[in-house]
């Protein structure tokens, strides 16, 4: 598989057990070192969000020793620096191409058709129920705003917003929700806390750290020292 931009091309390649997803940069547009570090952590959130757990991201040395401190903070993965310039490379076990995602395959424009049908055809639509229907796709795909919500459903955010509060449930509470209910659906599947964290829409895991912590009272890690007891 081959992905042709302006700054680079990407590339799986297969090796014996291990696959490894290649970024090379195009030399028509020389991209700088920061371009090409942000493609490849770009690629990662990406393979993560679809489950691969078993990362190590491939990257050039830096010059000062103490950038690398600061790359392993940022990818959060294991990293190998290589003195090679055009070493973007993301490795991990070939097996986990063959992995099944733990939810169908879904097309949120048929499922918004779907919704917006419904709403023309019922006077007292159930707009709580239209968002938490839309919620657990949009998190995976790391768009879930209220703005996206009301685009799909073909109002806007405002009135959206107004049809939630007359229900009783705000937007926030809702997303909430959804996070929590998808979170333990997450972890009982085996996926790592890191993994998680994009699968429910944050950026950062620490606040998924807190956010379960808080819905919970312990941490994800306790949660899965248990199971592998149980």
């Amino acid at each position: 598989m081959h992905l042709g931009t302006d700054l680079s091309n990407i590339g799986i390649s297969l090796e014996g057990s291990q696959a490894r997803v290649l970024v090379q940069s195009n030399p028509a547009f020389q991209p700088s070192r920061q371009q090409m570090d942000s493609m490849l952590y770009a690629m990662l959130r990406t393979l993560q969000s679809l489950g691969v757990q078993q990362l190590v991201a491939h990257l050039p040395a830096p010059q000062a020793d103490v950038l690398k401190r600061h790359y392993r903070q940022l990818f959060k993965v294991p990293i190998q620096f290589n003195s090679a310039q055009e070493c973007y490379q993301l490795s991990f076990p070939r097996i986990e191409l063959s992995r099944a995602l733990d939810w169908e395959a879904t097309d949120i424009g048929r499922l918004a058709r779907r919704e917006r049908r419904l709403i023309r055809n019922h006077d007292s639509h159930d707009w709580a129920g239209s968002v938490m229907l839309l919620l657990p796709v949009l998190l995976r795909r790391g768009d879930a705003s209220i703005e996206r919500c009301a685009t799909l459903l073909a109002l806007s955010s405002r009135s959206l917003q107004r049809r939630l509060a007359d229900e009783g449930q705000p937007f926030s509470r809702l997303l909430e929700q959804c996070r929590r209910r998808l979170c333990m659906e997450y972890l009982a599947a085996g996926y790592a806390s890191e993994t998680v964290a994009l699968l429910i829409g944050y950026r950062q895991t620490g606040q998924f750290f807190r956010s379960y912590r808080r819905w919970f009272g312990h941490s994800p890690g306790d949660f899965q020292r248990a199971q592998a007891v149980a």
